[in-house]
């Protein structure tokens, strides 16, 4: 006699799925971190990717990126149906990036994606080509634009970028156009604000948020070595009391948050 429970742990176990694998790259932020400030990690102008796609609060911009869709398409050598292709190959690929499960279909995330995308590359070469438009000609917006682009709930994959860039325009990146520039190079010249280090080209990111990341970490040459013999150290607290320096606890929780008070420099 068949076990009917048996029967349906099959069936669920069969059909289970990863909630995460090592693919996972865009994800929204932990709950603990989130409720600490909500709207420091949700878009406040633009969404990009699937996972604020629908926001009532950004639906304003969807036209706006439908323009820079059009705006792209018209300056690429390659056809609509061709550049949709690329997507629609990667669609699998795409997905299984989010560690959330997206509530789109195959067809309604390829348009999402490609969308989205196109209004990015056309905002990013009309910065690397100096055109003013709509967005750079008002600076509050662009400010705001930049910042949603960083946050880690707004990303698509960079490969994507990557995908629908390089056959829009094949024929300058391969051919005697040796100076038209890389997708990575327009992305890191768009970002060049947080680019401190003046830092060259990162080999390899997987979206812009980690792009950041890559600017803010130092190079690798400049780290502070783990060799305690070679690390310098200031002076001890005793030392500074027996100098004169005198101590107040801070009411901040937050031990990072010093005040100093009748500093001299001389």
């Amino acid at each position: 006699m068949e076990n009917d429970v048996a029967i349906d742990l099959e069936a669920m176990l069969k059909n289970a799925q990863p909630l995460f694998t090592t693919k996972s790259c865009c994800y929204k932020v932990p709950h603990k971190i989130r409720q600490l400030n909500e709207d420091a990690y949700t878009p406040t102008v633009v969404s990009i990717g699937p996972l604020h796609h629908g926001n009532s609060r950004l639906i304003t911009m969807e036209s706006h990126k439908q323009v820079y869709c059009q705006h792209f398409i018209q300056r690429s050598n390659a056809s609509l149906t061709d550049l949709v292709s690329c997507v629609q190959q990667l669609e699998p690929q795409i997905r299984a990036c989010y560690l959330e499960k997206i509530n789109l279909t195959v067809d309604e995330l390829v348009k999402v994606i490609f969308i989205d995308c196109c209004f990015v590359l056309e905002l990013f070469l009309k910065d690397e080509w100096m055109i003013n438009d709509a967005i750079s000609s008002k600076p509050w917006m662009s400010t705001r634009v930049i910042h949603d682009l960083l946050l880690l709930e707004n990303q698509i994959p960079f490969f994507v970028f990557d995908k629908i860039y390089n056959p829009a325009f094949a024929s300058r990146l391969n051919g005697d156009h040796d100076l038209f520039p890389s997708f990575m190079s327009v992305a890191v010249t768009y970002f060049s604000m947080f680019n401190k280090q003046g830092l060259l080209l990162p080999s390899a990111i997987v979206h812009f948020t980690d792009l950041i990341r890559y600017f803010i970490l130092l190079p690798s040459h400049t780290r502070l070595s783990r060799n305690p013999e070679l690390l310098v150290l200031g002076h001890s607290a005793s030392e500074l009391v027996e100098a004169g320096v005198k101590f107040i606890v801070n009411k901040s929780s937050c031990m990072l948050d010093l005040e100093f008070d009748h500093v001299s420099l001389s």
